[in-house]
């Protein structure tokens, strides 16, 4: 099997079927997080949920290999930047605006031989680095939080590739992502200290699942 495949490789190499290539790209993408948080409270376990959107912005680089005018296969680095705000606030919970940062690699890969539209899928792992900054009210006492967070972060994504010319595409994009759990810790407290001590949960883990729906522009040589 093994020489069957060194063979295969060696013809399409020798009869020029393969084309190795280079392309970047960067795409924007509307982002709806529900993050849950597990902690403790006095000794006792808590869970807390919420729901945030916002955009992210993600460029890229790849190197990569088209076979035989049917598969292109993709692999490089990626990074990505944005923010997200809460779908609702309360009483308690007056603001809050949440700032990611993430990096990582990804492979791709897309069926060539239409010529109108060019599907694809895209696997990406790597890491979060995420900033928050709240505002809370409570018991007539207001306080400030800023807490930072981050784990490994993964995005399964499916599209289609639109060919403007032999060069750039545009490309529609949507699929699911998520990160593990990873520790909060906190970076600096304002106002009434005390009612952030008794309000916030000790030794707070977060996750996330997400749905993701944007587009971009790639430029493939």
């Amino acid at each position: 099997m093994i020489k069957k495949l060194i063979t295969l490789s060696s013809t399409l190499l020798l009869t020029g079927n393969i084309f190795a290539g280079f392309g970047y790209g960067a795409d924007l993408n509307y982002i709806s997080v529900a993050f849950t948080t597990v902690g403790t409270q006095g000794g006792t376990a808590v869970t807390g949920t919420g729901d945030s959107t916002g955009f992210v912005a993600m460029p890229y680089a790849h190197f990569n290999l088209t076979i035989a005018q049917m598969v292109t296969l993709g692999a490089g680095p990626y990074v990505g930047f944005g923010s997200l705000s809460p779908k609702t606030t309360n009483s308690l919970l007056l603001s809050s605006d949440t700032t990611i940062f993430r990096v990582g690699g990804e492979i791709l890969a897309s069926y060539e031989p239409l010529k109108i539209i060019k599907p694809f899928v895209r696997m990406m792992i790597g890491k979060d680095f995420l900033e928050d900054t709240s505002s809370y009210s409570i018991s007539n006492t207001t306080f400030a939080v800023i807490s930072r967070t981050g784990g490994m972060q993964w995005n399964a994504i499916v599209g289609v590739k639109y060919p403007l010319n032999d060069v750039f595409s545009f490309y529609a994009q949507g699929g699911i992502c998520g990160a593990a759990k990873s520790a909060v810790t906190t970076k600096s407290v304002t106002g009434n200290i005390n009612a952030a001590s008794l309000y916030l949960p000790q030794e707070a883990q977060i996750s996330y699942s997400c749905l993701t729906l944007g587009g971009g522009l790639s430029f493939d040589f």
